[in-house]
């Protein structure tokens, strides 16, 4: 009878195997493994950036295009040394963000076809698949107007700048009469540079760093026992190991996308007016982001015109 969970295991890994069983005709298609279905990304940034888009100032005429945004940390994974660890694209990531906000938002990284075009166009090599009048003639080609290319206000430039490893970790261990457990967990922080400037003068509206910690847990429970074995095929003593465990990182690409877009709220809120109504939303997220203490606010006379005090210098600690 002890020999039964020796026939249990074997039993469970030849179940596995013939669950994985690859298609043995070669015309035959080969069954496709089918995960959940794509969706729409959201980060918790995402109230933030509708909030500023219902209530960004419609008296102000703000166009914002997106520079270089690179990954300025040459950071590498873990598992083989080559892959970067950030996406190469957080532009991206920003244009989309801004684009939540509903502000203009002008494309200079990826203006390649627009230039092609309108090369093509001063050429008259380049039409819309019909006449299109030209006052009071009608040519082939896309006229090409003055003006009609519109330039930014304002820009956005930045770069991913830190990546601390094991900034903090923990973890604790047992063992007792077989029966074993294991938890650890291990945090690293990343840091965002943003700098907003103006078009026109190249002045710097606001340089800021942004940054968040990742989080990182491990857990394993497990049975380790000797058993004797009464069977000539079988050594006397044999050993059985049974163990189960779980392991889950913060999803490093998903957290930088959290950060930039956390990063463009708070560039671009003031510049559209819309930080009064929007920034007491930004109370919940502190107390998930880890901010800097902020400094105690300077008493101001009575007879002094009182400032708007954002809610979020005072939650960030």
């Amino acid at each position: 009878m002890k020999i039964y969970p020796i026939a249990v295991s074997l039993a469970l890994v030849l179940s596995g195997c013939a669950a994985n069983k690859p298609t043995n005709d070669p015309k035959a298609d080969a069954n496709l493994l089918t995960g959940p279905a794509p969706t729409v990304t959201h980060t918790p940034s995402d109230a933030l950036l509708a909030c500023v888009a219902d209530h960004k100032s419609r008296n102000k005429d703000i166009r914002i295009a997106i520079g270089d945004i690179v990954d300025g940390t040459g950071a590498k994974t873990f598992s083989d040394g080559s892959s970067s660890m950030f996406t190469q694209r957080p532009d991206l990531m920003v244009t989309v963000a801004l684009a939540k906000t509903g502000v203009t938002v002008l494309n200079r990284t990826s203006s390649r076809v627009s230039e092609w075009e309108l090369s093509q166009a001063m050429d008259k090599r380049l039409g819309d698949g019909k006449d299109v009048a030209v006052g009071t003639e009608q040519v082939p080609y896309r006229p090409i107007e003055a003006g009609q290319i519109l330039g930014s206000t304002h820009y956005l430039t930045g770069a991913i700048t830190e990546v601390n490893w094991n900034i903090e970790s923990s973890g604790n261990r047992y063992n007792i009469a077989g029966v074993h457990n294991y938890k650890s967990a291990y945090r690293i922080s990343i840091a965002v540079d943003l700098i907003l400037t103006e078009t026109t003068t190249t002045k710097v509206i606001k340089a800021q760093s942004f940054t968040k910690q990742l989080v990182g847990l491990e857990t394993e429970t497990g049975v380790f026992k000797f058993f004797s074995v009464d069977n000539s095929v079988l050594d006397t003593t044999e050993l059985f190991d049974a163990s189960m465990g779980q392991q889950q990182n913060e999803p490093v690409q998903r957290a930088l996308r959290w950060v930039l877009e956390f990063g463009t709220y708070e560039m671009v809120a003031d510049l559209l007016g819309a930080s009064t109504a929007c920034d007491p939303l930004l109370a919940p997220q502190s107390t998930q982001a880890a901010v800097a203490p902020a400094a105690p606010a300077k008493p101001q006379p009575a007879s002094a015109k009182t400032p708007y005090i954002v809610p979020k210098k005072a939650a960030a600690g």
